[in-house]
């Protein structure tokens, strides 16, 4: 995702900065044990870790982590509770709700995967109800599409019931698929 390379970016020029450099290992899987990484992160005198976004929310590492300043990308990661770097969900939608309502726009639709929901632990959900409980007197709808198949029968059925001016979304090819 673009979010994961901007993250990727920053990181890596933060620790250019300061003499160091990024070096990627994978995790699990097809990759290495978090036991085993921790093993060659030790023999290497590799002292920071930063743990990229987990496919699965809730994750807990098994490892102490306690020889390492460690840190997390994103909410993935349940455990350790550690540093993290997040993209601000609640204040990013709730800006470009503001700007389209600027805009003079009154149907703003939204369309949302419960499952990235989940893995940013609900701030995209929970600030498209914030939205709606202050604009509440506003004669401004922000209809949501909150689900996980977004296939083309499921747009067009939300589409026609919501009749949305515009659509704001965190999932890539949605604008495809409803500009079909």
């Amino acid at each position: 995702a673009e979010s994961l390379r901007r993250f990727r970016a920053g990181a890596e020029a933060g620790a250019a900065r300061h003499g160091y450099r990024l070096e990627a290992f994978r995790l699990g899987g097809s990759g290495l044990s978090e036991a085993r990484l921790e093993k060659v992160l030790h023999a290497r005198g590799i002292r920071g870790v930063v743990f990229a976004p987990v496919p699965r929310p809730g994750t807990i590492l098994k490892q102490a982590w306690a020889n390492h300043a460690v840190a997390a990308l994103g909410f993935s990661l349940a455990s350790p509770r550690l540093h993290r770097a997040v993209n601000h969900q609640i204040h990013s939608i709730r800006l470009a709700l503001s700007s389209l309502v600027g805009l003079g726009y009154r149907r703003i639709g939204l369309v949302i995967s419960r499952a990235h929901d989940e893995r940013v632990d609900h701030h995209w959900l929970s600030s498209v109800l914030l939205t709606r409980h202050e604009q509440r007197d506003a004669n401004v709808a922000f209809p949501l599409l909150l689900e996980d198949d977004f296939g083309p029968r499921v747009l067009q059925r939300w589409l026609r019931a919501e009749r949305p001016e515009v659509v704001l979304t965190t999932e890539p090819g949605i604008a495809s698929r409803l500009r079909r």
